[in-house]
C-alpha cells in the first residue's frame, strides 16, 4: 500500500476487516494521509471509518499491552493532525476507547502529549 489511494480503493481496504491491531493500523496509515475530507454529509467519511476500525478493537475491553501501545502510538501520531477533523475522529475514538478499556495504560501517556502538544486531541 504505497502512494495515493482513491476514496474507493480506502473503501475496498476497509471492507476487508483486519483480523489483528497491527493490520488495522496498517491499513488506517495508508488511508488517512491520502483521503481527503468528505464535505458531502450523506456518505461516511472514509477517513473517520478508518479510524473507527483501529478503535473497534477497543471494544472487548482490555487489550494486550502490545496491542494497546500500537493504538496509541497511532492515535498520538494522528491525534496531532492539523486537520481538525481528523483530530475529531481520533479523540471520539481510540483515545476514548482506550481510556475506557485501559485507563491506567493510556492516562499518563495522554497527560504527557497533552501537556507536551496543545494539537493533540
Amino acid at each position: 500500500m504505497r502512494g495515493r489511494l482513491t476514496e474507493r480503493q480506502a473503501r475496498r481496504l476497509l471492507e476487508r476487516r483486519p483480523a489483528t491491531v497491527e493490520e488495522a493500523v496498517r491499513i488506517a496509515n495508508a488511508i488517512l494521509p491520502w483521503v481527503k475530507a468528505r464535505k458531502d454529509s450523506k456518505t461516511v467519511d472514509v477517513r473517520w471509518a478508518a479510524v473507527e476500525v483501529v478503535a473497534s478493537f477497543l471494544m472487548a475491553g482490555p487489550l494486550p499491552e502490545k496491542d494497546a501501545e500500537a493504538i496509541w502510538d497511532f492515535a498520538a501520531k494522528w491525534g496531532r493532525h492539523r486537520s481538525a477533523d481528523l483530530r475529531a475522529a481520533i479523540g471520539v475514538g481510540p483515545v476514548e476507547d482506550l481510556l475506557h478499556a485501559n485507563f491506567d495504560y493510556a492516562f499518563p501517556r495522554m497527560e504527557r502529549l497533552v501537556r507536551a502538544d496543545e494539537r493533540f486531541a
